[in-house]
C-alpha cells in the first residue's frame, strides 16, 4: 500500500468525528471479509500463522526463511487493508473493528520481530494505526439505509410498471447503488430523494388517471385498424398491428398523447397506402385469379393430380391473396404451377409395335421434363419408351406418394445406366 493511500485512511476517520454530531448506535457485526475474494480473517490468521512458523528459522545467515515469513506478513497486511475499505464506507462503519484489530496487532508484533532477527527494514506497524484510527468513527445507518434502498427500488419498479419514463441515477433498481449512497448522505438529503420520488408517481398517476378515457379510445382505433389490415390482407405486423387492446391501452398510457395521436395517424396512412396499392393492382390480380383457375383446370384434365391451395378454382380466393401480396410473388406462383403443368402429361405416348400395352409412365428421368412411357409386350418383358426403346433389366418402386398416386425416388435399370423418376400410373 502506498504511504499516500494510508495517510488518507488514517486522516480521514479525524476529519468525519469532527463532522459529525450524532453517532448511530454500535453494531455486533464484525468487519471480517471481503465478499467474493480470499481477503477474510481466516485466511489472515493462517498467513500469519505461516509465518510464526517461517521466523522460528529466520535469522541473517538464514535468510530464505525470512523472506518467506515476509511474503506471508505482506499477503495478511493487504488483506486487512482490503478488509477495511470494505468496511468502511465514506464516513461510517459497516461493521466493528474487534477481530481486524487483533490481527493487526499480531501482524505488528511479527513484523517487529521479523525485522529483529533478519535486519529488514520494511515493517507492517502503520496498519495496527491505520485500523485503530478507525475504531472511533460513528457506525452506518444500516437500517436506514436499508429502508431507503427499499423504497428507491420499489418507486422505479412503479416507474417502470407504469411507464412514466422517469430514468436517471436517482430511478434504478441498483439496490446497493442506492444502499451506499444512502451511507455518504445527511439523513435530510436520503430522505428528501425519497419524497421527491414519491411526489413524481403521484403525478404520473394523476396523469394517467386524466388520460384513462383517451386511451380507451386509442385502444379500440388500433383494435379496429389493425382489423381492417387483416381484412384486406395489408400484411402489416408487429407490435404495432395486433389485436391486443390492454397492451395498446397500457402502452398509451405510458406515453405522451402527442406520440399516441401519432401511432393512430401512421397506421391511417399505411391503411390508406394498402387501398391504393390493392385499387392499383385489381386488374393485375384478376388476370392472376384467372390464369390459376385456368392452370387448375389444365391439373384436373391432365390428372396430374396436383392439391393444395395453390391449385384451386377458387377465383375469389386467388384474388384476394393477389392482393395481399407483391406482383413479384404472384408472379412466381403462376410460373411454379406453369412448370409443373409442362412436367406433367396426361396420357403417355403409345407403344410400339403390336402386343404391347402402357403399363406405367416414368415422370421426370433426368435429362427429361415431361414423361416417358413403359410398356409390356406379349412375352411379359418390360420396355422403356423414350426416344427409343430400351429393354427394362430391373424396376425398383420408390415411396408412394397418396397425393399423386405415384412412387417417388423410383429406379430403372436399362443397359449401361439407371435412371432416377417417379413411376405413375398410365
Amino acid at each position: 500500500m502506498t504511504a499516500k493511500k494510508r495517510c488518507l485512511i488514517v486522516i480521514l476517520p479525524a476529519v468525519v468525528s469532527l463532522m459529525i454530531m450524532a453517532v448511530s448506535p454500535v453494531f455486533s457485526q464484525q468487519c471480517r471479509q471481503v465478499p467474493g475474494t480470499r481477503y477474510n480473517i481466516d485466511n489472515i490468521n493462517r498467513w500469519l500463522q505461516e509465518a510464526q512458523g517461517f521466523l522460528g528459522g529466520c535469522s541473517r545467515s538464514s535468510y530464505d526463511a525470512c523472506r518467506q515469513a515476509d511474503k506471508r506478513l505482506q499477503e495478511a497486511d493487504v488483506a486487512i487493508i482490503q478488509i477495511l475499505t470494505e468496511c468502511t464506507m465514506g464516513n461510517c462503519l459497516r461493521g466493528r473493528l474487534d477481530d481486524l484489530t487483533a490481527v493487526s496487532q499480531r501482524l505488528a508484533r511479527l513484523s517487529g520481530q521479523l525485522v529483529s532477527q533478519s535486519g529488514m527494514r520494511r515493517t507492517y506497524d502503520n496498519t495496527l494505526v491505520t485500523v485503530n484510527s478507525w475504531r472511533s468513527t460513528r457506525m452506518c445507518p444500516v437500517a436506514r439505509c436499508q429502508q431507503y434502498a427499499n423504497a428507491a427500488v420499489s418507486h422505479n419498479k412503479e416507474n417502470l410498471a407504469r411507464k412514466c419514463g422517469f430514468t436517471g441515477t436517482r430511478w434504478t433498481s441498483d439496490y446497493k447503488g442506492h444502499y451506499d449512497w444512502c451511507f455518504t448522505a445527511p439523513q435530510n438529503l436520503a430522505d428528501s430523494e425519497t419524497r421527491a420520488r414519491a411526489d413524481a408517481l403521484r403525478q404520473c398517476r394523476t396523469n394517467q388517471a386524466n388520460r384513462g378515457p383517451l386511451c380507451q379510445q386509442y385502444a379500440r382505433t388500433a383494435v379496429s385498424q389493425n382489423q381492417q389490415n387483416l381484412n384486406k390482407k395489408c400484411g402489416y405486423a408487429g407490435a404495432r398491428w395486433t389485436g391486443d387492446y390492454q397492451g395498446h391501452y397500457k402502452w398509451c398510457l405510458g406515453n405522451q398523447q402527442s406520440v399516441a395521436d401519432s401511432e393512430t395517424r401512421a397506421r391511417a396512412d399505411a391503411l390508406r397506402q394498402c387501398q391504393a396499392n390493392q385499387a392499383n393492382r385489381g386488374p393485375l390480380c384478376q388476370k392472376y385469379a384467372s390464369t390459376a383457375v385456368s392452370q387448375n383446370q389444365q391439373n384436373l384434365a391432365k390428372k396430374c393430380g396436383y392439391k393444395g391451395a395453390r391449385w384451386t378454382g377458387d377465383y375469389q380466393g386467388h384474388y384476394k391473396w393477389c392482393l395481399g401480396n407483391q406482383q413479384s410473388v404472384a408472379d412466381s406462383e403462376t410460373k411454379v404451377r406453369a412448370d409443373e403443368l409442362n412436367r406433367c402429361q396426361s396420357k403417355p405416348k403409345s407403344c410400339p409395335g403390336p402386343g404391347m400395352t402402357v403399363v406405367h409412365k416414368f415422370v421426370n428421368p433426368p435429362p427429361y421434363t415431361g414423361a416417358l412411357v413403359i410398356c409390356r409386350d406379349g412375352t411379359g418383358k418390360l420396355w422403356l419408351q423414350g426416344a427409343n426403346a430400351a429393354p427394362i433389366a430391373s424396376l425398383t418402386r420408390g415411396k408412394l406418394n397418396r397425393q399423386t398416386g405415384c412412387y417417388d425416388g423410383s429406379k430403372i435399370g436399362v443397359p449401361g445406366r439407371t435412371i432416377d423418376g417417379r413411376l405413375c400410373p398410365p
